[in-house]
């Protein structure tokens, strides 16, 4: 069932076929004109001001009116599917916006109406909608080098529409399958798409501070920075099975998240996320010797959460099953 609605009649129709529900930018929400095609959208929230989404289109090759009152920053991850968004946003400016499989995007948009069209592939994907005081509350400031236009969102300066669309980066595509294939129920499944919520997030800041920076540019750190920087290192290797979080990490070595993950990756060559995960890895490989332990058994004293989980990450590393790893070694 296709749609075809004047846009400049949208907002009318809209407001005169449903009586639109009160949002507040610290609990989101949107309005729909088919709620039963998004049966399969699920949104949890994380804490406040910040919600985890997690939607699969079930009526695919549809066109829906939308219509967005106070916005909130969404974070998104186009794990399949492809969508077109023909809309207005706060300025009366028309915008058409596309998002393809394997696409991340990141939109804000204040007193948006309009269309969305979906193809023919199931539409999913993972995301955040946060409040943007939310990430202002988490230090994301003018020490760090997010872009202008960010900062000054999250500061409340402005309600310019902001909107990026890019390739995914293999760290956000995995954090968003480990949500999407998520098994867990009740109080764990809970704990662990909050865990999964907050690296996300971080990988969608980091990936505006990446992107600010040249190609060739270097942090110049100082000598007690370059010191605190590697013993965080040491803090990662000691404490690997059960590591702090990023922010907690920063505050023990008495450094910014964000001047941390930098420096970490101008020294060591990789975010300290990366280096968790490698050494985890590693030291896999090595308990893979000892034929007495089972797979599940190494990929929890390592730190991983489940065991597919772990082999898929030694897979993607070394480019073998952790089970034919042992049985290529041992010979068993």
């Amino acid at each position: 069932m296709d749609v075809t609605i004047n846009l400049i009649d949208i907002r009318k129709n809209l407001t005169e076929s449903r009586q639109l529900q009160n949002f507040s930018c610290r609990e989101p929400s949107m309005v729909w004109s088919d709620q039963q095609a998004w049966q399969g959208r699920e949104k949890i929230r994380v804490r406040s001001g910040l919600h985890l989404l997690i939607e699969h289109l079930h009526q695919p090759e549809q066109s829906y009116q939308f219509e967005i009152d106070e916005s909130p920053l969404e974070f998104g991850v186009m794990l399949s599917g492809q969508t077109c968004c023909d809309f207005n946003d706060n300025s009366g400016r028309n915008r058409l916006l596309k998002a393809n499989t394997g696409s991340s995007f990141i939109t804000f948009s204040p007193k948006a109406f309009g269309i969305q069209y979906s193809s023919q592939t199931p539409l999913i994907t993972v995301g955040l909608m946060a409040d943007p005081t939310l990430l202002n509350e988490l230090n994301i400031d003018n020490s760090s080098n997010v872009c202008k236009p960010f900062l000054e969102l999250i500061h409340g300066y402005s309600q310019t529409p902001f909107f990026r669309f890019e390739p995914l980066t293999k760290s956000i595509r995995d954090v968003a399958l480990q949500v999407y294939n998520c098994t867990l129920e009740g109080s764990l499944r809970s704990i662990f798409l909050e865990s999964k919520a907050l690296e996300l997030l971080v990988y969608f800041i980091e990936r505006l501070e990446a992107d600010s920076l040249l190609p060739d540019s270097s942090l110049s750190l100082t000598t007690g920075e370059t010191n605190k920087i590697k013993e965080a290192r040491e803090i990662i290797i000691c404490e690997f099975q059960n590591p702090p979080s990023l922010f907690d990490l920063a505050k023990m070595v008495g450094l910014t998240h964000t001047r941390l993950n930098r420096g970490f990756r101008e020294i060591f060559g990789k975010t300290v996320f990366e280096f968790l995960r490698e050494y985890r890895l590693n030291d896999a490989k090595k308990l893979l010797l000892d034929s007495s332990l089972s797979i599940s058994e190494i990929a929890f004293s390592t730190g991983f959460n489940d065991s597919s989980y772990f082999s898929k990450c030694f897979l993607q590393a070394y480019g073998i099953q952790p089970r034919n790893y042992r049985k290529t070694i041992l010979g068993t």
